[in-house]
């Protein structure tokens, strides 16, 4: 596997820490895995530090705008952080840079998450 994951959390935020390769095979299948299990959580919040990425292939950006469009689903938010040239180009050009929110300071993005709002169901029976 070329990519490791590690999360941290900041409140109610989920950090989530990318090193290494975000590329078609095991890696996506990695990254798929993690995100469906804080998909499960209500409303999920999540700022992705690609700062430790050192190449993402078409599998691994589409595999993104999944988790995107997974966690907003949800009710939550996705934002991106420390996006290098290269990935920042990528998402220019398929567009993308519409869809994402990307900070290259994580206590500013931090701040941007303050105040969101968060939405439950309540089931009375």
């Amino acid at each position: 596997m070329s990519i490791r994951i590690s999360e941290r959390r900041d409140q109610d935020v989920t950090i989530v820490d990318l090193r290494g390769q975000l590329t078609l095979g095991e890696s996506v299948a990695a990254f798929r895995e993690f995100i469906e299990q804080k998909a499960r959580l209500i409303a999920p919040h999540l700022l992705i530090n690609l700062g430790g990425l050192n190449y993402l292939d078409s599998a691994g950006l589409g595999e993104l705008t999944a988790v995107s469009h997974r966690i907003t689903a949800c009710g939550g938010i996705i934002k991106l952080l420390n996006v290098n040239f290269r990935i920042g180009d990528l998402l220019s050009l398929t567009r993308l840079c519409t869809v994402f929110e990307t900070f290259d300071d994580e206590e500013h993005a931090l701040a941007t998450f303050a105040g969101a709002r968060v939405f439950t169901e309540t089931y009375y029976g």
